[in-house]
């Protein structure tokens, strides 16, 4: 799709100004791994919001206004009076905006990571994950700044299933939400680190929008779901799994070898429940990539 500047004159092609109504367009990358996520696509959905910075340390909101396979384009949103106390060469974006959202002046971008997400579908679940991009002009290529845990429980009797509320990983060691600080490789890649000076980092938690709001697969013997975590690897036994069950029960296993997150991939924990007797089974760490 073709992308075009308007409202800029070229003096002020760096810098977000007042009158500046730039459009971008951008698509997403594909999965790095054949387990799927819809397909192995993350695609966009009319109003998308994301942040866009063109210069200065100005955090400017965006949303998708419409699609072309695949290809978002972007206009602006919002105007606020720019930062002009960080230059920079070339455009950068994030998603999903955040008023929190911001950028240094060697183009490190800092986004929040939160300690709780709320269950409702898989595809709105998916899409809350970290995208980032780097342009020199307005067409942008979006990487995924996070890997997957998909979480499978398997359960001896399906009505079980209905009475999980939440999920929680803490790791002893690794902050799982916070800042999430994303800079880049040589090849234009995001390298992301979290940082967050509360042990609360060190948790997140899934929490079901309703029990039944779990989501149910083909074959009934387990039901699984995606959650978005910044790459990092977690010695063994360091990340507790623990199941919270609406009737206040919980069940926690910890991880028996390395689990490594990787950008892009998907990474399978596996656990068996019974209501009725203890919590069975290991996580299964990695998962098999292709």
């Amino acid at each position: 799709m073709a992308s075009v500047w308007t409202g800029c004159s070229q003096d002020d092609s760096l810098h977000f100004a007042k009158d500046d109504n730039s459009v971008f367009t951008g698509s997403i990358e594909t999965q790095g791994s054949r387990t799927s996520l819809d397909g192995n696509n993350i695609s966009w959905v009319i109003g998308d919001e994301l942040s866009f910075f063109k210069g200065n340390n100005y955090n400017r909101r965006y949303r998708v206004s419409a699609l072309n396979h695949g290809t978002a384009t972007f206009v602006p949103e919002s105007y606020m009076q720019p930062d002009e106390t960080i230059e920079f060469e070339g455009n950068y974006a994030v998603y999903p905006y955040s008023s929190d959202n911001s950028i240094t002046a060697t183009g490190t971008i800092s986004a929040p990571v939160p300690a709780g997400y709320t269950y409702e579908s898989r595809s709105s679940f998916i899409s809350s994950a970290l995208m980032a991009s780097t342009s020199t002009g307005t067409n942008f290529s979006f990487k995924n700044v996070q890997g997957y845990l998909r979480l499978r429980l398997c359960a001896e009797i399906p009505e079980d299933y209905a009475m999980v509320k939440s999920v929680t990983l803490t790791s002893s060691s690794m902050n799982l939400s916070g800042t999430a600080e994303i800079a880049w490789d040589n090849d234009g890649i995001p390298v992301t680190t979290i940082k967050n000076d509360s042990d609360a980092g060190k948790s997140l938690t899934v929490t079901l929008n309703t029990p039944q709001s779990l989501p149910s697969v083909a074959s009934g013997d387990y039901v699984e779901f995606y959650v978005p975590v910044v790459p990092m690897e977690f010695p063994a036994k360091d990340v507790e799994l623990k199941i919270t069950f609406t009737d206040g029960e919980t069940y926690a296993k910890k991880n028996r070898n390395l689990l490594t997150i990787v950008r892009r991939e998907v990474t399978g924990m596996k656990f068996t429940v019974t209501m009725d007797d203890e919590f069975i089974g290991d996580i299964e760490n990695p998962e098999e990539k292709n």
